[in-house]
């Protein structure tokens, strides 16, 4: 089993410390080439467990929301926050339903998480956190068209 603390760092895989006799977990999910031999060509797969990741994982959470803090800290309306998000993430402007969808998690989200104690301004950030994640969890954020 690899050191994984010796793993622990928010920048590229290329930068990231190789262990050649243990292959790291997150290599391995994403189809990282074995270190111990020349790989000409690195395999391709799609698993439940690359989606369940990015749905439970720390890192894809902490992006979610240092994102969610800086957009709120940038836009103080609902609507602009939303369009910067879907602006960094799919490079586009959001779409009349995905807009309509997203407003409603937005307000689900913040009304229960109220409902659990928290203050407004800290459920809508969380809320807006939750739907960021699942926009980093979508298709049309892994894969290129």
């Amino acid at each position: 089993m690899p050191d994984l603390p010796k793993y622990e760092n928010n920048k590229r895989t290329v930068y990231m410390m190789i262990q050649r006799t243990v292959k790291h977990p997150y290599m391995t999910l994403f189809d990282g080439a074995d270190p111990a031999v020349s790989t000409e060509m690195r395999s391709q797969s799609l698993t439940p467990l690359q989606a369940l990741y990015f749905m439970n994982s720390k890192f894809p959470k902490q992006c979610s929301d240092a994102l969610a803090k800086s957009l709120d800290d940038e836009h103080k309306k609902p609507e602009a926050r939303l369009d910067a998000a879907f602006e960094i993430i799919y490079n586009r402007a959001p779409a009349a339903e995905e807009r309509k969808h997203s407003e409603e998690f937005l307000s689900t989200m913040s009304s229960k998480l109220i409902a659990t104690g928290s203050t407004p301004e800290a459920a809508q950030q969380k809320a807006f956190a939750h739907l960021l994640q699942a926009m980093f969890s979508s298709n049309e954020f892994m894969f290129v068209p």
